[in-house]
C-alpha cells in the first residue's frame, strides 16, 4: 500500500496538463517511509492547471526527507510563475520546513518575490492524528520611487499603477480540519501612486478578509483618501466597500471634499473580471472662487456657489463623462482682470473683456464631456450685466471650449470672440 502512494505521488509530481490528484500530508509521510534510503528528490517541473492558460507552473522543486540526524522534511521551489498573460503576480520562490514535535509538525517557511527582499513569512503546526493544521502569515512590501513598484508584484499593473511610496502589511491565519478558515487583515499605509496619470496620495486603513481564496472581505470596509487629482482635488476621501469572491467590488459609499463643497457617489458595484460601470456623483456646495483658483488663468476670480451632478462610465480604456452639469444656486460675480491683459487685436475680444471685468451674473451654468485623460468639450452659459460695461446693458453668453481638461477653460478665454450680434447691440445702445 505504501509503495503504491510512493508511485502515485510521483505521477503527481510529473508535469502534466491536469490537476495532479490530491495527497496529504500524511501520504508524504508514507512514501518517505517507501523510499528508504534516499535522502532527496529533484523534479524538473510541475504544472498546476487552471481555467484556460491560466496555470502555474512550479520549476525545480526539490523535496528534503529525513535522516537520523535530521528528522525534518524540506520541500523548495526555486520558481512558481503564473502562466496568464500578463501575469498575475511575478514569480515566486517557496520554502516549507516540517518539523516532527510528538504528535505533530511544526511548520515553517516562507514565499519570496524572485530576486527580491520581498518576503512572506509564515509558521504553524499539523496534527498527524486529526489532519488538522493552521498556518499564520506575516509581511510587508514597502515601496519607493526608484525602488519597488507595483508593476515588479504583478505585471498585469505595469503602465497601469506607478510613482508608488508607501507601504501594505499583511496578517493572515489559515485553520484547516473539522473547521475551515482563512481569515486576513490587510493594512494600507500612507499609500501614494498615480492611476491613469492621475495622482492619488495619502491612502490609509485595515481591510479585513474572512476568505483569502478567491479573496472575499467583511461587510463594511472603510479605507481613507487624502486627495486625488490636481486642480481642482478630491480631498479628505471616505470610501465603503465590499469585494465579493474576487469578482465583485461594491462601493457603499464614497465622498470627497472639492472645492469648499462635497462630491458624494451613488452606490455602484464593479465587476472585476470586466471592469465597466456607470457611476453617478452628487456635487454640492462647489465655491466658485475654489474652483476658478486652479485655473492656470492669472487674474481670473468668481464668488457663487454652485451644485450639479456627474456621470461617468468607467471602463477598461478609462474613464468617461457621459454627463456633467453645474449651475449656480443665485447670483454671483465673475472677473477677469490680469495684471497684464493678452493683446488684443480684435475689437470683439476687447469688448469681451471689458464685460467680464466685472461681471455680475444671474445665471452661470456649464456642461461637460468627454474624455477624462483626454479631450473634454466644456460650455458655459452665462446671463447677466457689467454696471461699468455700456451702463450695466444685460448681457447673454453661451461658449464652448474643447481640449484637455488642464488648458481647456485659460485657452478657451484667450481664444474667444464675442458674438457679432451681440457686438452689434452694444455699439448700437453706445451710439
Amino acid at each position: 500500500m505504501k509503495a503504491g502512494r510512493a508511485f502515485l505521488l510521483c505521477l503527481a509530481l510529473a508535469p502534466m496538463p491536469v490537476p495532479a490528484p490530491a495527497a496529504t500530508f500524511a501520504d508524504l509521510v508514507d512514501v518517505a517511509g517507501s523510499l528508504a534510503g534516499i535522502r532527496r528528490v529533484t523534479l524538473g517541473s510541475l504544472r498546476v492547471a487552471g481555467d484556460g492558460s491560466r496555470g502555474i507552473t512550479a520549476r525545480a522543486l526539490r523535496l528534503h526527507l529525513p535522516t537520523a540526524e535530521d528528522p525534518a522534511y524540506r520541500l523548495t521551489v526555486e520558481r512558481l510563475r503564473d502562466e496568464a498573460e500578463p501575469a498575475r503576480v511575478a514569480p515566486l520562490a517557496f520554502d516549507l520546513e516540517a518539523r516532527p514535535a510528538a504528535d505533530r509538525f511544526l511548520l515553517e517557511g516562507s514565499i519570496t518575490l524572485a530576486g527580491t527582499p520581498v518576503r512572506l513569512g509564515f509558521e504553524g503546526a499539523y496534527d498527524r492524528g486529526s489532519g488538522a493544521g493552521v498556518l499564520r502569515l506575516e509581511g510587508r512590501i514597502a515601496f519607493a520611487p526608484g525602488g519597488l513598484q507595483p508593476a515588479r508584484l504583478s505585471p498585469f499593473l505595469a503602465g497601469r499603477i506607478g510613482d508608488t511610496r508607501g507601504g501594505i502589511a499583511l496578517l493572515a491565519r489559515i485553520e484547516w480540519g473539522e473547521r475551515t478558515r482563512q481569515l486576513a487583515e490587510l493594512t494600507i499605509e500612507d499609500l501614494s501612486f498615480t492611476v491613469a496619470g492621475i495622482p492619488v496620495s495619502g491612502v490609509r486603513g485595515s481591510i479585513a478578509f474572512e476568505r483569502l481564496l478567491p479573496p472575499t472581505t467583511l461587510p463594511g470596509q472603510e479605507i481613507t483618501v487624502a486627495r486625488i487629482g490636481a486642480g481642482p482635488a478630491l480631498e479628505r476621501g471616505r470610501i465603503l466597500f465590499a469585494l465579493a469572491e474576487g469578482r465583485e467590488l461594491a462601493v457603499h459609499r464614497l465622498a470627497f471634499a472639492v472645492a469648499g463643497g462635497r462630491l458624494t457617489v451613488r452606490p455602484f458595484t464593479l465587476p472585476l473580471d470586466r471592469p465597466t460601470a456607470t457611476v453617478t456623483a452628487d456635487l454640492r456646495g462647489l465655491r466658485l472662487e475654489r474652483l476658478l483658483a486652479e485655473v492656470a488663468l492669472p487674474g481670473l476670480s468668481g464668488e457663487g456657489i454652485l451644485d450639479g451632478r456627474l456621470v461617468a462610465r468607467i471602463g477598461a480604456d478609462g474613464v468617461t463623462i457621459e454627463e456633467g452639469r453645474l449651475a449656480a444656486r443665485g447670483p454671483g460675480r465673475l472677473r477677469y482682470a490680469p495684471e497684464e491683459p493678452p493683446p488684443v487685436g480684435d475689437p470683439r475680444m476687447a469688448m469681451l473683456l471689458e464685460a467680464i471685468r466685472n461681471f455680475h451674473f444671474t445665471r452661470l451654468e456649464a456642461s461637460v464631456e468627454g474624455d477624462l485623460l483626454d479631450e473634454l468639450r466644456l460650455s458655459i452659459g452665462l446671463g447677466g450685466s457689467n454696471p461699468d460695461f455700456y451702463e450695466g446693458y444685460p448681457v447673454a453668453l453661451n461658449v464652448t471650449f474643447e481640449g484637455p481638461l488642464g488648458t481647456l477653460l485659460g485657452t478657451g478665454i484667450r481664444t474667444y470672440r464675442l458674438p457679432a450680434e451681440i457686438e452689434r447691440r452694444l455699439r448700437k445702445r453706445r451710439r
